[in-house]
């Protein structure tokens, strides 16, 4: 059985500092795709309310942690989700 081969290949990504996402494509093509300051807020936001839960967790685990730090580090991470809950509307 012989092994299909693809001719199509992904076209290869970067993002610029200008929040510009260029797309390289095979046939030497390129594509800018703008990224919204609201997109970015809001993945930004979510990805701090991730790494504040871990954190609080992991450092709670190891005995690391206190109080005072955690609450205020859980305070911050749902006012991050809120923040990226209220983009979205």
């Amino acid at each position: 059985m012989k092994a299909e081969s693809r001719t199509h290949k992904e076209p290869e990504r970067a993002i610029t500092e200008h929040n510009e996402e260029f797309s390289f494509c095979p046939g030497g093509k390129w594509s800018i795709e703008k990224k919204s300051i609201g997109e970015m807020v809001s993945l930004i936001c979510r990805a701090a309310t991730l790494a504040m839960g871990v954190t609080v967790v992991t450092l709670s685990c190891l005995s690391k942690l206190e109080l005072r730090s955690a609450v205020t580090m859980l305070g911050i991470g749902l006012s991050c989700a809120g923040l990226a809950l209220m983009e979205k509307k």
